[in-house]
């Protein structure tokens, strides 16, 4: 069984290349809203696992977006919901009307600032640590058999709750 589903945010994070070749993170957020949701999916699998997804769309022509991501790369952009589309997502069962909700958030509702991260130093690891160490880096991993034509394939955080597959999926459509 799967299912939409709006994950609530109130901002999200994208690298920018603007300043040069090396990418500054910048937090975009709606001017509007205190708090919007991504559009999202989940679904259970018969092994017993959760996924979730984001759906993303064609970036290439929105003012803000488009500036987002290394050059060259295709611009894409996580579909943000207004408060008011939350239950109509959430109760939305029919794919064709799913559809009407992939489009980009007006421009001229976000606003975004440089955000860079505060250096991080590395501790090192203990001896008695090591067995129990969980990296907290994204894998990559074979995406299930329903999505394996995903040329992105699906990254599996590697620390997330048991029996819980977290996938990040776009949807090349638009």
């Amino acid at each position: 069984m799967g299912c939409t589903l709006p994950l609530p945010a109130s901002a999200l994070f994208e690298p920018n290349y603007e300043s040069g070749p090396k990418s500054v993170r910048y937090r975009i957020w709606a001017r509007d809203q205190e708090n919007f949701a991504i559009a999202g999916l989940w679904r259970d699998w018969p092994d017993g696992f959760t996924s979730w997804t984001m759906l993303t769309v064609n970036a290439e022509n929105h003012p803000l977006m488009r500036r987002m991501h290394a050059p060259g790369k295709e611009k894409r952009s996580v579909v943000i919901l207004h408060r008011d589309q939350w239950d109509d997502w959430l109760n939305c069962s029919d794919p064709e009307v799913a559809r009407t909700f992939l489009n980009l958030y007006p421009a001229d509702l976000m606003d975004t600032e440089p955000a860079p991260r505060a250096s991080r130093k590395s501790k090192p690891q203990q001896a008695s640590d090591q067995g129990n160490a969980r990296p907290s880096v994204l894998k990559r991993e074979a995406a299930p058999e329903r999505l394996a034509n995903n040329r992105h394939g699906a990254a599996q955080v590697s620390s997330p709750p048991r029996g819980t597959r977290v996938m990040m999926i776009a949807d090349r459509r638009g």
